[in-house]
């Protein structure tokens, strides 16, 4: 499999930034957040090769966020008899994988850079009271626990599109954790400093909720979401 890193073959792959153009300006001196879903075609190969080389000729810094170990309630739901220590490890060892996988690409970042993994968020000391601050909401915020039904409702509804079978009430206590968690790590993500936030695909509708409530509401910091488009 190609790695992406032949010139002919990248040419055929194209980055776009979609942002107000004062996002732009200020791009050169800021530290982006690059997050990535292990196992998504556009995380991969040619896309990410394309990704990195686009970020190279506009960024100061770059973190890497792999969301490895998130995967681990996906897993679960598709195998519940697996305990969470057999399921934590195969995230894990997914995401060792990806990083070697797409090692190629990764040495291409010529700018300071690093690689976040998921757990490194869950040990973070005030992983804990964000979470505590999503379940309050979820609990007590009509707005934002509808979102959060909506997102699993739109994940259930593609898996239905792909003939992919699962227990509702499984699909339903698993995807909450992951929404809940992925909500409480974007917290972190926008107090850790970061200027930007790039991802190649929509974010949900949960997400979008704490994002405008909690994170740009509150002037909580400058963090803000570019949406990355990867065309072939």
């Amino acid at each position: 499999m190609s790695d992406g890193t032949s010139s002919s073959t990248n040419s055929k792959v194209r980055v776009f930034f979609v942002c107000p153009e004062e996002y732009k300006a200020q791009f050169a001196s800021s530290h982006c957040l690059l997050a990535v879903s292990v196992g998504q075609i556009k995380h991969e190969g040619r896309s990410l090769f394309s990704t990195i080389t686009k970020i190279n000729k506009s960024f100061g810094k770059c973190s890497i966020m792999l969301a490895d170990t998130l995967q681990r309630y996906n897993i679960k739901c598709n195998d519940p008899a697996l305990s969470w220590p057999e399921i934590h490890n195969l995230s894990k060892q997914a995401g060792d994988e990806w990083i070697i996988r797409n090692s190629n690409a990764l040495k291409q970042l010529t700018i300071p850079h690093e690689i976040v993994r998921w757990d490194d968020w869950l040990s973070h000391p005030d992983y804990y009271a964000c979470r505590q601050l999503i379940d309050t909401l979820y609990n007590e915020n009509e707005a934002f626990s509808m979102s959060v039904f909506q997102t699993i409702q739109e994940l259930a509804l593609r898996l239905d599109k792909k003939n992919i079978r699962l227990n509702c009430l499984s699909l339903f206590k698993y995807s909450l954790e992951y929404v809940k968690e992925e909500c409480a790590v974007q917290l972190l993500m926008a107090k850790a400093g970061y200027d930007f936030l790039l991802y190649p695909g929509a974010y949900n509708q949960a997400m979008g909720n704490i994002y405008h409530l909690l994170i740009k509401s509150e002037k909580l910091c400058k963090f803000n979401w570019i949406d990355l488009k990867i065309k072939h």
